[in-house]
């Protein structure tokens, strides 16, 4: 009986995670080894703390697994629904037309969206067209589509090895902010499925896009700035050992090597001792660089955690601006991960508080 009881406790925190919330994955973090701990020479706690963490890693990643195959059944439901919606056709009915009967419904598949986007021609007509053509076809298409002229689109091409900041910056000073904006209204008053064509459908989707628009600007802000922060720390510790520490540190390494050579003279007592005290004179000097370093990362890793938390509202706000999006277009509602993603980051992040020392 004491066995069962035992093993009940012990699942517990998986029965909990069950339904996986952002609360339930960042509440299985352990507690954060302080700088002290982190610093010394003894790595218990540290070694500890790496197993907790590794151990809640593993349990949230296998809970949030196992939801997304319990999703599975419901996504399959909903992508017959949406393609029969789309196309006339549902998934299984689609896999059961032979090769044939697959390129046939294609073709006329495509020729109707293209008369939908303003093009009176077959894809056989288009495959036998000129490079050229083909290019200027595909610019009046995104024109009807989009609402943006050639040179808009040319702009918005110069924009594909830009940073998620980059592009946002590029956007305002060209003037095209408004337009991208005006676009997504566009293309969701095309993409809206047959029974949500009122204008408040449009309405909400371009809300919803424009939610998910601001969610987007957050996140890369974040990672932007951590990356820079991450940088700066590393480059500050190696500095710090370079100017201050490095040279007493492998003096006192070239001298103890010295000493413990076997043929070192001098009496044994007397060569254990100086030993003994020049590894402590060494060790004290790394932990007082250890700590000098590992004391604004903590409070770095700490601080992103609470950025990570912060952005976890901002993220369920997306995941179901996203959900209403493919509903409001006839899609498949695939399970959403934003929010459960970043509690997940918040493990790692974590996790990451060990990583302090520089290469050097």
């Amino acid at each position: 009986m004491k066995k069962t009881f035992i093993l009940l406790f012990a699942l517990l925190p998986i029965w909990a995670m069950a339904q996986v919330t952002p609360e339930a994955v960042i509440g299985l973090c352990p507690q954060m080894p302080t700088a002290a701990e982190l610093a010394a020479i003894n790595q218990d706690a540290v070694d500890a703390f790496v197993t907790k963490i590794s151990k809640a890693i593993k349990q949230a990643e296998a809970a949030n697994k196992k939801q997304i195959e319990a999703s599975a059944g419901k996504y399959k439901s909903d992508l017959n629904a949406s393609l029969k919606n789309q196309y006339g056709k549902s998934a299984d009915e689609l896999e059961a037309m032979s090769e044939e009967q697959r390129k046939s419904f294609a073709e006329s598949y495509a020729k109707q969206k293209l008369q939908g986007a303003g093009i009176n021609k077959t894809v056989a007509e288009i495959e036998k067209m000129s490079d050229a053509e083909k290019q200027a076809m595909a610019a009046q298409m995104a024109t009807n589509i989009t609402g943006l002229s050639a040179a808009d689109m040319q702009k918005l091409a110069k924009m594909e090895n830009m940073s998620d900041e980059e592009a946002l910056a590029y956007l305002q000073q060209t003037g095209m902010l408004g337009k991208v904006q005006n676009m997504g209204t566009n293309i969701s008053q095309a993409n809206i499925g047959k029974n949500s064509s009122n204008s408040v459908s449009v309405e909400k989707m371009a809300k919803n896009m424009k939610t998910e628009s601001d969610y987007n600007s957050e996140v890369a802000s974040f990672i932007s700035k951590r990356k820079k922060s991450r940088e700066t720390l590393l480059e500050s510790a190696r500095n710090l050992y370079n100017t201050k520490y490095r040279a007493k540190i492998e003096s006192l390494e070239k001298r103890l090597g010295e000493v413990s050579d076997p043929l070192y003279p001098g009496n044994a007592e007397t060569v254990k001792a100086l030993m003994k005290s020049l590894k402590n004179e060494l060790d004290n000097l790394n932990v007082e660089y250890r700590t000098a370093i590992a004391t604004p990362w903590l409070e770095q890793t700490l601080k992103e955690m609470a950025q990570i938390k912060a952005l976890i509202p901002s993220a369920r706000k997306a995941d179901a601006a996203n959900e209403e999006l493919m509903k409001m277009r006839g899609d498949a509602v695939v399970l959403q991960q934003e929010a459960i993603s970043w509690a997940m980051e918040y493990l790692h992040t974590a996790s990451n508080v060990t990583e302090f020392m520089p290469s050097l």
